[in-house]
């Protein structure tokens, strides 16, 4: 007979709910109340459920994490923009890329006491490269932000090839404007379809895909990696 030490740590509740159903089985056993087969089964019923009422009750804190979760993606759901995304018929199949920002005012609404642009006009011309030099929270992501037309301005205009961005259809404008952040982000698929994500509903040939990776210097990296294109990026492309 094998003789298990017995295991340090253990509450008294799980004492209690461990023994007892065995005591008061034996007593009812005893009596000829009960059989010895329903003995066990009540008892491993009793264990098997208590095991799973401890492990619900350690995803508690997960599941309050779930539900806020939930609710934040609902509230931009439910959100109402102030920019319709049908707004504009202008469309164009080629932008030169003048762009204009012409005695801009602008604040957020979240915090319309704090003014980023007053009066603020600048000039970014095609073909050349602008670098926008400041502190934090000196207005650089806000500038970038108008140009995509993720706000407007309280006054002013911001212009695209001498023409108000307003004037544009939102989805024809933001085809022509590609972003790439200090944080980019990587689907949990191949580098290949990262790359033509922005293409979506269009058909991508290789060529393109090579092409686009050669403009961001990317290419000879992944043509030294096992699978080239077709490697997996991995969950935020780990």
């Amino acid at each position: 007979m094998v003789c298990w030490p017995w295991p340090w740590g253990f509450s008294v509740l799980y004492v209690f709910c461990f023994v007892s159903p065995l005591g008061y089985g034996s007593k009812l056993l005893s009596q000829g109340d009960i059989t010895s087969k329903a003995l066990f089964q009540t008892f491993l019923i009793i264990i098997s459920a208590g095991r799973v009422i401890a492990d619900a009750a350690s995803m508690t804190t997960d599941i309050a994490k779930g539900s806020d979760a939930v609710e934040s993606v609902f509230t931009v759901l439910d959100r109402i923009t102030k920019i319709d995304p049908q707004e504009g018929n202008q469309t164009e199949k080629k932008l030169v890329g003048q762009v204009e920002l012409c005695n801009v005012h602008f604040a957020y609404l979240a915090r319309p006491d704090i003014i980023i642009f007053k009066d603020f006009s600048l000039t970014i011309e095609y073909s050349k490269s602008t670098a926008l030099v400041g502190q934090s929270g000196s207005g650089k992501s806000t500038i970038i932000g108008l140009i995509e037309r993720f706000y407007d301005p309280s006054k002013g205009s911001v212009k695209i090839d001498g023409r108000d961005i307003r004037s544009y259809h939102l989805k024809s404008l933001r085809k022509h404007i590609a972003l790439i952040s200090q944080k980019p982000t990587l689907f949990d698929g191949t580098i290949r379809e990262n790359i033509a994500y922005g293409c979506a509903g269009e058909m991508v040939d290789e060529y393109e895909i090579v092409n686009a990776a050669r403009a961001a210097n990317a290419h000879d990296f992944i043509a030294g990696l096992n699978d080239r294109y077709d490697i997996p990026c991995g969950n935020q492309g780990v």
